[in-house]
């Protein structure tokens, strides 16, 4: 913080007090553990969030979503036509329509805010499980057991086969993601590299992705949404541009923690915000600086190991550790109107050249205290 002395004339300062005062913004902290009102588990497998807002969890113990209040949904053996087919949900995703699509172990359904109805699985999916959803456009890929890809488009299905015509040369697709500026898909198989997409036309025809070096040892992708897509092991993480170029976004080091932290999941918000789940906490980061650290030692949570990170519409960013789920969302500042009354001025003093006024002009970071 540095301080400095500046002549100032006092119409301009005057000017400057006219204008409208932003207090600091605050934030709120809540976290939720298992009950009647709450979420239904502390295993969260997924989160999605659906057009209206609503963010839907899957758990090992049914589905829970959030629009304010929860509401929770389990497996209804005695309706097994429109009700959820089984507890433990892997993957979920809603589609272009806000009907939600759930993977299971055995089996995929969607929900349309009433109904639970269960996709053919055996005529349609060589084998299970469902290992990830995804939506590009209206389309929705599945990524199910050693079988690698299916696609619903248009009411119809086209299954890209391992090793067969589309080029997809992976049996297991573990993870997906889009590259928003572009539309491309990238599938990552963690025994066979990173695959992708053209883009482009109703038939897609994959090409794999040899810019990544095999050492790095990726485990994790999202989307990006200022183009290309983010890949990550436990230590670093990666910005693939649309271009094709592969750089180094952050490592685990500059963090700036005395633990030895690893990354657990990364995820971006629309503005480009980083959340990062670590063995040591979620970290909040915005152009390469550090926004926040939410820890035990910080924000009392119960467990530093952070399983899952989440940033939903509403700027909620979403964690859940072995103990709680919660979010943490920093409140817009109210606007503060400050009137000033300056008393009228005499004819002398109107034919007299006003002298500045020497104030203490204080520079500070943003966010720091000046006194």
């Amino acid at each position: 913080m540095e301080r400095t002395l500046g002549r100032i004339p006092a119409a301009l300062l005057v000017a400057l007090l006219l204008l409208t005062i932003h207090p600091a913004a605050g934030a709120s902290f809540h976290t939720y553990r298992p009950g009647p009102d709450s979420i239904v588990s502390y295993d969260v497998r997924d989160i999605a969030e659906g057009q209206d807002g609503t963010v839907a969890f899957a758990t090992s113990s049914g589905l829970s979503l959030f629009d304010g209040e929860w509401i929770s949904y389990h497996r209804t053996p005695w309706d097994y036509e429109t009700g959820m087919r089984d507890d433990y949900l892997r993957t979920l995703c809603f589609d272009s329509s806000s009907s939600l699509w759930i993977g299971y172990a055995a089996g995929v359904q969607t929900y349309d805010g009433q109904t639970f109805s269960s996709i053919d699985t055996g005529r349609i999916f060589r084998h299970m499980p469902v290992h990830d959803i995804l939506r590009t456009g209206s389309d929705i890929w599945i990524a199910t057991g050693n079988s690698g890809l299916q696609r619903y488009s248009n009411g119809s299905w086209t299954w890209f086969r391992p090793f067969h015509a589309g080029g997809l040369n992976a049996y297991t697709i573990d993870r997906m993601a889009m590259d928003h500026e572009t539309g491309a898909l990238y599938a990552l198989s963690v025994h066979h590299g990173l695959w992708r997409t053209d883009g482009e036309g109703t038939e897609p025809l994959f090409e794999q992705v040899h810019d990544i070096p095999a050492s790095s040892g990726i485990t994790g992708l999202t989307d990006y949404p200022r183009g290309g897509i983010l890949l990550y092991n436990d230590t670093c993480i990666f910005h693939y541009s649309p271009a094709g170029n592969l750089s180094v976004m952050l490592i685990s080091d500059e963090l700036g923690s005395a633990d030895d932290i690893r990354f657990s999941d990364v995820q971006a918000a629309e503005d480009g915000t980083l959340l990062i789940g670590t063995n040591s906490g979620m970290y909040v980061v915005y152009d390469n600086e550090i926004r926040r650290h939410i820890s035990r030692s910080t924000d009392g949570l119960q467990n530093n190991r952070i399983v899952r990170v989440f940033p939903d519409s509403s700027r909620r960013y979403w964690f859940v550790t072995p103990y709680e789920t919660g979010y943490y969302i920093e409140e817009e500042p109210s606007l503060i109107p400050v009137e000033i009354t300056c008393p009228s001025l005499s004819p002398d003093s109107r034919t007299t050249t006003p002298e500045p006024l020497e104030v203490e002009i204080i520079y500070t970071k943003a966010g720091q205290t000046p006194y």
